[in-house]
């Protein structure tokens, strides 16, 4: 492990850094280097000063540069050089191997006035104006990074400006004028553990967010030297190529989708390679691939799944004792390693045919799969065809089996075929649902009052919480809490959550619990002013205790509307109100009431609250990887 200082815009004051350093090791805390990002050189205060001065540097420091004087290192150091005792310009651009640890940098700033020096046409001959890097810096980093054996990632990636896109999945809204899309490209590819940047004069930490190769990447952004800001940072950094595959894959409760998905071209391959397969098995891996695409194209015709696992039934075999099933069902498969990747176990699966939907089963204290799961095909005889593959083929050398699971949605007692919220039901519209539990699934709110808008639905056709089972209310419990912690810490946000339970036909009487996340002052405002609204429409609420449930509170034939509001996990508000069978009450009131509060009458209408493709896929994504984390 190498403990490292970063620091921000120098602008010159290697004296004042040198003594710094010197401070930290009076006090014991000793550092094997130091980064500087930003405007570290200067032309009021000289190099030449500090070399007359007759300090030295403690320690190696290593420097960016994007000052007056960034033309002239770039010009007469183009590789690189020690300026003066201790402290090393690092180039114009490039990887180096600091003391074991991967450094990735890019020397300058983005020019806006000369755009041909990211064109294919600009050559570094060319006259360089200004303290600008170009596409051919830009390619050499690129080059490095193909040239490089199994490549990783980096361990830090240092820049100057900001990466462009950074602050999205964030509650981050201040101006940033020094951002650059060549940044977050860069970024993109190099996966870098840590990335430093400057020049706003502004402290911030982003959450980490996963990065292409899997693993978290932090990004830190420094303030000016000797500023109000932090602008001088301490980090441990064990590197990458001495750290477990397993610890350098967790994820921790904080992290957040990659937030430059959306700005750069998607790599040509998305799936990770399984590189321990042998070559006739990556042979029939790219088989089956052919074989799923015309899979796609043919998935309405009939008699055509059969070609579509000829590459897996080796010499033409039929197995002795296949299974045979009259309707597709849910196959439980067990015998991976839980150090395996997550792609690399879709990808095995993937072999057999394509996958409607698959639930991988995660420890709650290690947060690591434990090897087995549930997978549903799209196709009968797919299904069939990976039961009858039961312990015939291996991943990491370890027999992977395949049995029917007990399918708790199909034996469940209660299901309607006309209900649309019946998992049951052939027409249910399954693209909004974005995670499957034991008893119930999440899916988005088709004209939702706010981003995120969910619903928790459970798989049996059910009227109301008094007909729940304790499972089921043990695991919506369990759901509500996951996510109460993730909107709180990753969002800043609490949740509105509310149900009803009302006099309704049969087909349309199943349960939904709606939560609504809204920042933290939306829920003050309506926490605030929600007891002295209904208590002017004269409905008449009380409260209910913390864990008190609502079958405690409603008798036969009383029907009811719940409101949760959720601050925090620790901080809430729970509403009840029971009525009669023959009470007439708001069909929409939860809708109604939000919308009145915060004065969004716009919202009303869901069908005018409708997300576009691209909206609803968004969220999709982002609440699919929110859900990752559950404990």
């Amino acid at each position: 492990m190498k403990k490292i200082l970063v620091v921000g815009d120098l602008q010159g004051n290697f004296e004042g850094l040198a003594q710094k350093i010197q401070n930290f090791s009076k006090k014991g805390q000793e550092f094997n280097f130091a980064v500087c990002v930003g405007q570290t050189l200067s032309l009021e205060i000289s190099l030449q000063d500090y070399k007359k001065s007759g300090v030295e540097m403690p320690i190696p420091v290593y420097f960016i540069d994007c000052s007056e004087m960034c033309q002239c290192l770039n010009h007469l150091y183009p590789t690189g050089t020690e300026i003066a005792k201790n402290i090393f310009f690092l180039g114009r651009s490039g990887i180096q191997e600091i003391q074991g640890l991967k450094v990735a940098f890019l020397n300058g700033l983005q020019s806006n006035k000369y755009s041909e020096f990211y064109t294919e046409l600009h050559s570094q001959k060319s006259s360089f104006t200004g303290p600008y890097y170009s596409l051919q810096d830009i390619k050499l980093l690129e080059e490095e990074v193909k040239l490089s054996n199994q490549f990783m990632g980096v361990d830090i990636f240092l820049s100057n400006e900001w990466p462009e896109g950074f602050e999205k999945y964030t509650t981050f809204n201040e101006v940033v004028k020094r951002k650059s899309i060549h940044i977050t490209k860069i970024a993109q590819k190099l996966s870098p553990r840590y990335h430093f940047c400057a020049l706003e004069d502004k402290y911030y930490a982003r959450f980490p967010y996963q990065n292409e190769q899997g693993h978290l990447s932090r990004l830190v952004c420094l303030g000016k030297w000797k500023s109000q800001q932090k602008h001088i940072s301490a980090f441990q950094i064990t590197p990458i190529s001495k750290t477990p595959l397993e610890e350098l894959k967790q994820i921790t409760d904080d992290c957040t989708q990659n937030p430059y998905t959306h700005l750069t071209k998607p790599p040509v391959q998305q799936k990770v390679k399984d590189t321990s397969l042998s070559i006739q098995q990556q042979i029939e891996n790219e088989l089956m691939k052919e074989e799923e695409e015309r899979l796609d194209k043919l998935e309405k015709s009939q008699g055509e799944t059969e070609d579509l696992i000829k590459p897996y039934q080796p010499n033409g075999k039929q197995e002795k004792h296949s299974i045979n099933l009259e309707q597709n069902q849910t196959i439980h498969f067990s015998g991976f390693d839980y150090r395996t990747n997550d792609d690399d176990i879709i990808e095995f699966l993937s072999r057999w045919g394509t996958i409607s939907k698959i639930n991988l089963v995660y420890d709650d204290h290690s947060k690591k799969h434990k090897g087995y799961g549930f997978v549903e095909y799209k196709d009968l005889q797919v299904t069939q065809k990976a039961l009858n593959d039961s312990e015939k083929y291996s991943l990491h050398s370890r027999k992977i089996k395949f049995n029917l699971a007990n399918n708790n949605k199909s034996s469940q007692s209660k299901q309607n075929d006309k209900c649309w919220f019946c998992y049951s039901n052939p027409n249910i519209d399954k693209s909004l649902i974005f995670y499957e539990g034991k008893h119930c699934y999440l899916a988005l709110d088709k004209g939702p009052l706010s981003k995120n808008h969910f619903m928790i639905v459970p798989y049996d056709h059910l009227s109301s919480t008094l007909e729940f089972s304790q499972e089921l209310l043990d695991e919506i419990s369990k759901i509500k809490k996951n996510l109460l912690y993730i909107f709180e810490n990753g969002y800043n946000q609490g949740l509105v959550i509310y149900q009803r339970y009302v006099k309704l036909s049969p087909n349309v009487s199943h349960i939904l619990i709606n939560c609504v996340p809204l920042d933290q002052n939306q829920v003050t405002q309506f926490q605030s002013n929600f007891e002295s609204i209904v208590k002017h429409q004269k409905i008449d609420f009380f409260k209910l205790e913390a864990n008190e449930q609502i079958s405690s509170c409603v008798g036969e034939k009383e029907y009811y509307f719940n409101i949760d509001i959720y601050l925090s996990q620790d901080t809430f508000k729970r509403y009840l109100y029971v009525f009669k069978e023959n009470e007439r009450f708001p069909l929409d009131f939860g809708r109604q009431i939000i919308c009145e509060i915060l004065k969004m009458p716009h919202r009303l209408n869901w069908k005018t609250c409708q997300l576009t493709n691209d909206e609803q896929n968004e969220c999709i994504s982002e609440m699919k990887f929110n859900c990752q984390k559950f404990k």
